[in-house]
């Protein structure tokens, strides 16, 4: 993430970004599950690649884990890659914890029906 070691702290305002970036009213992101269906049509609205460019990457890795937390007992950890360098946003519990960013990399880039709601709801 661009942020580094700051992603966490800074996660929560990103959504204004993420609104801008996928056209959506700032308002219907509220961090509900719902919301995160109108991510999933609006991502499809654009090309695959668009989506792993840091300036709507970035945004929707943070309003995802957002989400999650609102709803969870998660909350974001900031780990050094094996690199020794990158810092990677994760969301973590005592008995829990998803590399948040490499999930929705993953989905984005892999999957054929990609989708930041199917990701919540393993997490949640």
């Amino acid at each position: 993430m661009p942020q580094g070691q700051d992603f966490a702290r800074i996660a929560p305002s990103l959504v204004e970004q993420l609104a801008r970036e996928l056209h959506i009213p700032v308002e219907r992101l509220n961090r509900s599950r719902a919301s995160l269906e109108l991510v999933d049509q609006a991502i499809h609205q654009k090309e695959r690649y668009e989506c792993l460019l840091p300036e709507v990457f970035t945004p929707l890795v943070a309003y995802l884990g957002e989400v999650v937390k609102s709803r969870t007992d998660l909350d974001w950890e900031m780990r050094l890659a094996s690199n020794g360098t990158t810092w990677e946003p994760w969301l973590v519990s005592s008995n829990r914890s998803f590399p948040i960013a490499s999930i929705v990399y993953d989905e984005l880039s892999e999957e054929p029906d990609y989708s930041v709601s199917a990701i919540a709801d393993v997490c949640f």
